[in-house]
């Protein structure tokens, strides 16, 4: 089975002012992402990607890069981002990610949401 990766919903990520991104967990957890490759797979992992993918979309943008280095970046670069709890791995199938338990639906991310979120349906009383 393909293991399928996405952001932590408790991750949070803020663009800065050099053009780089900085990733904070939910306990206070900083990363600084500013290489073009880390942007790349960090916008990817937005939709949700496999580790195969990733590498896929590293060889496109950088043929020049040997395939092994590739993969051999992208998987410590995974590692990183999981040990420190900024994305989360689930089996490929489209079910929730492993996180959310069984019979409980898993919260949409903030730019998931629609623009007026507090916006309800409410019954028509006549």
């Amino acid at each position: 089975m393909t293991t399928r990766l996405r952001r932590a919903a408790t991750a949070r990520a803020y663009e800065d002012k050099q053009g780089g991104w900085t990733l904070v967990t939910a306990t206070g957890e900083p990363l600084r992402l500013a290489n073009p490759a880390s942007l790349c797979l960090w916008d990817a992992l937005g939709a949700g990607a496999t580790p195969c993918e990733l590498v896929g979309l590293l060889g496109a943008r950088f043929p020049q890069v040997p395939p092994e280095r590739l993969r051999r970046d992208v998987a410590g670069f995974i590692e990183r981002l999981i040990g420190l709890g900024f994305v989360v791995e689930h089996p490929r199938g489209g079910g929730a990610p492993a996180a959310v338990a069984p019979g409980r639906r898993a919260r949409r991310r903030p730019e998931e949401q629609e623009s007026s979120p507090r916006r309800r349906r409410t019954a028509v009383r006549r």
